[in-house]
């Protein structure tokens, strides 16, 4: 079973809301926006243009260049933070953080799951319909000796008999806390590509959370 590895540093976003100005009048960030969006690599591999779930272009002045978009001629899932210099798609870029996008995988009959609680602070499908976004936190901490890491993924919901049915599927955030320490709490984004589901799709989410308890969210593709 795929799945992501937790790096506490990965989780450290910003964390402004979706087309928020960052402050009011008419100061150096006062017209500041936040998207989520899927940004291009150029052949050089820096980062040129980027989409966002509204469907707007942005085009990149000066671009920008990050390690992690290391691939050429690529899209990368991200959280933009931008100025717009004019009237036009020229966009200034302040910060752009990597958002991991992570498949919803059915289990085989070998897999162990592990259901350990996280915080869910919201669940929504983006504009354009491409994707389940997640905003979660989850306990960490580091101590002497301890390396271990956590880990993350979506699979579908083994407790429902139509988990695989695609108008109404059942999923389930899997998480494995994996003896790391649970003294703070620290907050990220996830990204769960739509590919495979239709318009009138229902998605049933489950997530064990530390404050409700096992909850289900149900979103609609529409």
């Amino acid at each position: 079973m795929k799945h992501i590895i937790i790096f506490v540093t990965a989780l450290l976003m910003l964390s402004a809301c979706k087309n928020d100005s960052y402050e009011s009048g008419d100061g150096q960030y006062s017209y500041l926006q936040a998207d989520f969006v899927e940004a291009n690599t150029s052949a050089s591999k820096e980062l040129v243009s980027a989409r966002t779930d509204d469907g707007d272009m942005l085009l990149f002045s000066p671009h920008v260049f990050k390690e992690w978009a290391s691939t050429p001629d690529s899209v990368y899932r991200s959280l933009l933070y931008y100025n717009k210099v004019n009237d036009d798609r020229t966009t200034e870029v302040y910060s752009i953080v990597q958002i991991p996008v992570v498949k919803i995988h059915k289990l085989k009959g070998t897999d162990e799951i592990s259901t350990d609680p996280l915080f869910l602070k919201s669940a929504w499908i983006s504009k354009n319909r491409k994707y389940l976004n997640l905003y979660f936190g989850i306990k960490t901490g580091v101590e002497d000796g301890n390396d271990n890491i956590q880990t993350l993924s979506v699979v579908y919901d083994p407790d429902v008999n139509n988990s695989n049915d695609s108008r109404n599927p059942y999923i389930k955030v899997v998480h494995k806390q994996n003896g790391v320490p649970e003294y703070y709490t620290s907050y990220g984004y996830i990204s769960v590509p739509l590919n495979d589901f239709s318009l009138g799709t229902t998605i049933h989410l489950s997530v064990n959370t530390y404050d409700k308890g096992w909850i289900t969210r149900d979103l609609e593709i529409k």
